[in-house]
């Protein structure tokens, strides 16, 4: 495949992120990077006017991050998208193509024709194994999802190269094409869900989203301290889950919102592992704003008797030492826009 030049672009509810890459030798090398935050709503809005101020707001920040590439490549958040990895019978490409319609009609909950409908079969069981089914990604994404982001990028003056779910940027970005790799959890946490997917020899094997993410925490917060939403951020991400700050404040307010994700994450795996027996998940990764809040880690790795991780996308992407340090505290919630800037043509 071959490497064209652009930027990959993850517009979030709260904030926006760019990446550029570009080849050197055998590895990619990080032209530029920042982050900046987003008109409230404005990623979700129809009205033109704030789509002109995101439009503007991008500008702005490709200017700041010294990217003056006009190619884009851009995640649609998997709150908006319908994701999923389905069972069939064993079908040839053709057979699928002609089958996935009424495939589809199972699994997502608005009419087909408001949607695009992509596919791609993960894997294939051997021959003559009796009742052996293979397993399909299904992707749908609302017309009108894609038309708002394409009207965004146009205003921005942007030329869109390729457009994909932020699950399938993230993991490329922290577990990439290696079949040998484990079986990873990979969990992005963030603003308003917390996406899960998990990732066997280099394909996605299973996608849930949850609709609690970092804001919910941040209205605990809020709510318990009674203070203004601003300082309950600043607070979940300097104290997190560490009992010994603030008496333990922000940690009891913190706690039933992390607790309902844990809850979730193990229906997932169950789940999951009735599907696949044979292929327990051996790791877990975080990205995502919540990924380095103190003590998650922990909780995380004692709730889920799992080794956790914290998701550094550029770990090996070649960066100078200004640039590391920058990226030091911010690496997670750049994995989307990393892995869209890894995107081959």
């Amino acid at each position: 495949m071959k490497f064209r030049e652009h930027f990959g672009l993850d517009i979030g509810g709260a904030d926006a992120k760019v990446v550029m890459l570009t080849p050197h030798g055998n590895n990619l090398k990080l032209v530029g990077f920042g982050k900046v935050s987003v008109p409230p709503g404005s990623s979700m809005s129809e009205n033109h006017a704030d789509q002109e101020r995101l439009a503007e707001t991008i500008r702005k920040l490709l200017q700041d991050a010294g990217i003056s590439s006009r190619n884009v490549a851009v995640a649609l958040p998997e709150s908006q998208v319908f994701t999923r990895v389905i069972e069939t019978p064993v079908l040839s490409e053709a057979e699928l193509e002609s089958a996935i319609k009424w495939e589809a009609e199972q699994y997502v909950p608005v009419p087909l024709n408001e949607v695009l409908l992509r596919h791609q079969i993960l894997s294939v069981p051997e021959k003559n194994v009796l009742g052996a089914k293979m397993d399909v990604l299904l992707v749908a994404a609302p017309h009108a999802v894609v038309n708002r982001y394409m009207n965004i990028l146009k205003l921005a003056g942007l030329q869109v190269l390729a457009i994909e779910t932020e699950i399938f940027a993230i993991s490329r970005a922290l577990v990439g094409a290696d079949p040998y790799s484990p079986t990873t959890l990979i969990v992005n946490l963030g603003a308003t869900t917390t996406d899960l997917s998990v990732v066997k020899k280099g394909n996605l094997a299973f996608v849930r989203s949850i609709a609690t993410g970092g804001e919910a925490i941040a209205r605990a917060v809020s709510a318990d301290l009674n203070i203004d939403i601003s300082q309950a951020e600043e607070y979940k991400r300097a104290y997190g889950l560490d009992p010994d700050k603030l008496d333990g404040k922000v940690v009891t307010a913190i706690k039933p919102i992390v607790e309902v994700i844990v809850t979730e994450i193990k229906r997932a795996m169950v789940y999951y592992q009735t599907k696949k027996p044979d292929d327990p998940v051996r790791r877990m990764v975080l990205s995502g704003g919540m990924a380095q809040m103190p003590g998650l880690v922990n909780f995380l790795g004692e709730s889920l008797t799992l080794e956790v991780q914290v998701g550094n996308p550029v770990a090996n992407i070649m960066k100078n030492d200004q640039q590391a340090k920058a990226m030091l505290d911010d690496a997670p919630i750049y994995s989307a826009a990393v892995g869209l800037a890894m995107k081959e043509a």
